[in-house]
């Protein structure tokens, strides 16, 4: 941490510090006397810039999210609102897209389509189909959008009487590099992509026209951030696959184009774990936990995340049947807790999804439950500190994603564990290449596998399972959020 803050302090002398992104670290909400309330948000962006040390001089430009946030821009008189709330000590300013262009960013380009691609979550047969409707959002929604957070951000750079720099997150700003590095020719870039990103034939099943623009827009950035090397690899693949006129280098791993060039980093997110084992330690998580395990079994395995296609929850319950049918001395004495946080219950695809779960735990209920014993507890429900009571008493987690950028239960689990327990974790997850040697390995698709896998956890010695918690603590810890933004304060500072 001592290590961050000096480079802080180093990037605010030099630069002025811009971050970019769609949702904020703060959103005002109205009192009932009309009184604006500002209040900490949550979200993997402003989880991970959490880590920044208090005091760091910084403006962040994110969209206004309603008409709350539309006020407090407005009342405030000023370019931009300074230190909002004690949480956050810089400045938010907010760029106010019309509803209905922002709508057709956010709803149509960003969700799903920029998403489900990423996720590898088309039904390629039946979608996407690009039609008139798609094509009108992308030129005047995702482009505009991304405009106005450009021309917002050389607001500020132009404010400033230090050279900028300027750091954007994730899909939602893919063309903002590009209109920048168009205003400003000597502007420093940095770009962090969140989400994995696919292989370059994926993409093909978007228009060539999109893609080039997304690609030659993130190859004017002077830093394109990946959480792994396979990302790295994909994105230079799009790119040589593509129409744009450029110079790869693959064993240095830069893009040149129009006499810039750009250098690719790989950048593996991790959690505060400092902060995951305070809150482990709270009181209310500690009467949650005893609450519990009132009526847990003698073997927990543990299953906590959103209820997206992409996090695999239906083929976890699935795995699990196959466990039951093939080992009925478990039977009565395993319990699989299924914590689902309900999420983007606007999106049909998301609330099917939600359904399915509910249809699948009931069924394995029905088929198995006894007089005294319920196969799967099923917590269906935004309820954080009752996830982190669950983690703290699992023998097994499993985490059997599809497809993401990281996972940060298969993160905080191992650090608040007190029981040794067993992680079983997808090699497609975005954090598997930093976790491989302390996890049990499956791969999403595969039912029996999966099932063997738990079986495996399960029967694991005491002192195996002690040995690979002690290798995932470390490779943790190496890979805090601390040490995610001081690796790249570094790079950037060697430019």
């Amino acid at each position: 941490m001592a290590e961050l803050a000096q480079l802080c302090i180093d990037i605010t002398e030099r630069y002025s510090l811009i971050v970019a992104s769609n949702r904020g670290p703060v959103e005002y909400r109205s009192a009932d006397n009309g009184e604006l309330v500002p209040r900490h948000t949550s979200g993997g962006v402003v989880t991970a810039l959490g880590a920044l040390p208090d005091g760091t001089d910084l403006t962040w430009v994110s969209s206004a999210l309603g008409e709350a946030d539309r006020r407090a821009s407005s009342s405030a008189g000023l370019s931009k609102i300074p230190k909002p709330i004690p949480q956050f000590t810089g400045s938010i300013k907010f760029v106010k897209p019309s509803r209905r262009v922002y709508h057709k960013y956010y709803n149509i380009i960003c969700n799903p389509l920029l998403w489900f691609l990423h996720h590898y979550m088309w039904n390629t047969p039946y979608s996407p189909n690009v039609d008139s409707t798609v094509y009108d959002a992308w030129s005047s929604g995702y482009l505009q959008v991304n405009q106005t957070f450009a021309s917002g951000i050389i607001e500020e750079v132009d404010a400033s009487s230090k050279p900028s720099l300027v750091m954007l997150h994730d899909y939602h700003l893919y063309l903002c590099a590009g209109m920048l590095r168009k205003m400003r020719p000597d502007l420093m870039i940095q770009h962090y992509v969140h989400v994995p990103w696919p292989e370059a034939r994926y993409w093909n099943m978007l228009p060539q026209d999109i893609v080039n623009e997304i690609c030659a827009s993130l190859c004017k950035t002077n830093i394109l951030g990946f959480q792994t090397m396979a990302d790295s690899r994909n994105f230079l693949s799009t790119v040589e696959l593509s129409d744009l006129d450029t110079t790869i280098d693959w064993g240095n791993q830069t893009i040149s184009m129009d006499g810039h060039t750009c250098k690719l980093k790989i950048y593996p997110m991790g959690i505060n774990p400092s902060e995951v084992v305070s809150i482990s330690q709270s009181p209310r998580v500690i009467e949650r936990r005893r609450t519990l395990m009132e009526s847990s079994t003698d073997i927990s395995i543990v299953r906590i995340d959103r209820a997206e296609p992409s996090k695999n929850i239906v083929r976890a319950l699935k795995a699990y049947e196959i466990l039951l049918k093939n080992r009925k001395d478990l039977c009565g004495r395993v319990t699989f807790w299924a914590c689902i946080v309900p999420s983007r219950s606007h999106i049909r695809q998301y609330q099917r999804y939600l359904e399915e779960i509910r249809q699948e735990i009931a069924r394995i209920n029905t088929g198995y439950s006894t007089d005294t014993w319920a196969p799967v507890v099923a917590l269906i429900e935004n309820n954080y500190l009752q996830a982190v009571a669950a983690m703290t008493f699992y023998d097994v987690l499993l985490v059997n994603t599809i497809s993401e950028g990281t996972n940060l239960i298969a993160q905080e689990g191992p650090l608040i564990n007190s029981r040794n327990g067993v992680v079983v974790l997808s090699n497609t997850s975005g954090v598997y290449p930093s976790l491989k040697e302390g996890v049990i390995s499956v791969s999403p698709a595969d039912l029996e596998g999966t099932s063997d896998a738990l079986a495996r956890a399960i029967s694991l010695t005491p002192e195996e399972r002690e040995s690979k918690q002690i290798l995932l603590r470390n490779s943790i810890q190496a890979m805090s959020l601390s040490n995610w933004l001081s690796v790249q304060f570094a790079d950037l500072m060697d430019i």
